[in-house]
């Protein structure tokens, strides 16, 4: 069963950053590491969301609705 980490936030915030770092600490700590960004109009203050799913179980990097087992805002 993956752990689903969902971390969403504005454009300019470093959601991107903070995703990038978690996933690359994961997967040198020997996790399968899962991930992708979304990008609103992160240029303009818009929505910027990342998926992030660790663990062998996890077939697409997109956390499904409502399964998130961590969400950071």
């Amino acid at each position: 069963m993956p752990f689903n980490i969902y971390i969403c936030g504005v454009g300019g915030q470093g959601i991107g950053l903070l995703a990038a770092a978690l996933a690359q600490a994961a997967e040198r700590s020997g996790l399968e590491v899962h991930a992708c960004d979304t990008h609103g109009l992160a240029q303009r203050g818009g929505v910027v969301s990342s998926h992030i799913r660790l663990g062998g179980d996890a077939l697409t990097p997109l956390v499904p609705e409502g399964g998130a087992d961590l969400v950071l805002a």
